[in-house]
């Protein structure tokens, strides 16, 4: 029989989901930026479609973790709706 080991922290399902999540937004942001760096379009479109996978994974991860209530966005209020709208009008 396998005893736990005393000087290993466990971490919690949500704790690794946010982390999960960080690094996708963080890929995304890196491949964009080395998206829009490319000389070539081969290039260009080899990173824009690791990118896209990538968002796509990002959005997964968010699914699971909000329908388990562990990643609630606020929901915006009609005021600050229209003032943002107005703001770029």
């Amino acid at each position: 029989m396998t005893r736990p080991n005393p000087n290993v922290t466990q971490i919690s399902d949500r704790t690794m989901m946010t982390d999960v999540l960080d690094t996708e937004k963080f890929l995304t942001v890196r491949y964009n930026w080395s998206a829009n760096e490319c000389a070539t379009a081969s290039l260009r479109r080899t990173f824009l479609s690791i990118h896209r996978d990538e968002q796509d994974l990002a959005e997964r991860f968010y699914d699971i973790m909000s329908r388990r209530g562990w990643y609630q966005v606020p929901v915006a209020q009609a005021q600050q709706v229209q003032q943002i709208q107005s703001r770029w009008q």
